[in-house]
This record gives C-alpha cells, sequence and structure tokens, in this order.
C-alpha cells in the first residue's frame, strides 16, 4: 500500500525502481530494534515477501511476539487476519477492557 501511494505521486517513481531499492532492505536486520507488541500474518503463497524472510524477522523481534500463518494466502492476509489483528490489539492496549 505504501508502495503504490509512492509510485503515484510522482511521474518518475515507476514500479521498476521499488524492487532495487527494496533489495538492499532486510527486514531481518532492523527487527532486533523492535520492542513492542508484533503480531505477524505470514502467507506462505506470498511471491513478494517468501515466508522465510517474516520467520527471519520475526526470530530477531526482542519484544511480546506472535505470528499466524496462512497457507493459502499471498502477500496479503485474509478476512480473518484482520478481525483477529483488531482483537489482538485492543487486547494489547486493553482497550474496551479494564485492569
Amino acid at each position: 500500500m505504501a508502495v503504490r501511494h509512492w509510485v503515484g505521486r510522482d511521474t518518475k517513481k515507476t514500479w521498476e525502481r521499488p524492487p532495487t531499492t527494496f533489495s538492499h532492505i532486510d527486514p531481518k536486520n532492523l527487527a532486533e530494534w523492535v520492542e513492542c507488541f508484533v503480531l505477524i500474518g505470514v502467507g506462505l503463497q506470498d511471491t513478494a515477501a517468501p515466508a522465510s524472510t517474516g520467520f527471519a524477522a520475526y526470530n530477531q523481534l526482542r519484544g511480546p511476539k506472535e505470528y499466524r500463518v496462512y497457507p493459502e494466502a499471498g502477500h496479503s492476509t485474509p478476512p480473518e487476519h484482520v478481525v483477529l489483528k483488531m482483537k489482538w490489539i485492543r487486547e494489547q492496549f486493553a482497550i474496551g477492557t479494564t485492569r
């Protein structure tokens, strides 16, 4: 979604450029800085970001973390992940509950 927005802002920014830029960035190398709650949805049919890259980043996270695997999903997680994600966020921040 962010790439789609970036490409649409300027005619010089084309779909050919993001892969070359992103090839220099590996989320695994940045994940060790993350200390907040993280929920990752992994699509096993993702050809843009294979599941192995998600798990490599997940293993480097320093804070509380969870993941869900979606065997049939590609780069976008299925609708049930959106529901799970919103429930998970409410639980992490105790929204709508008393602690």
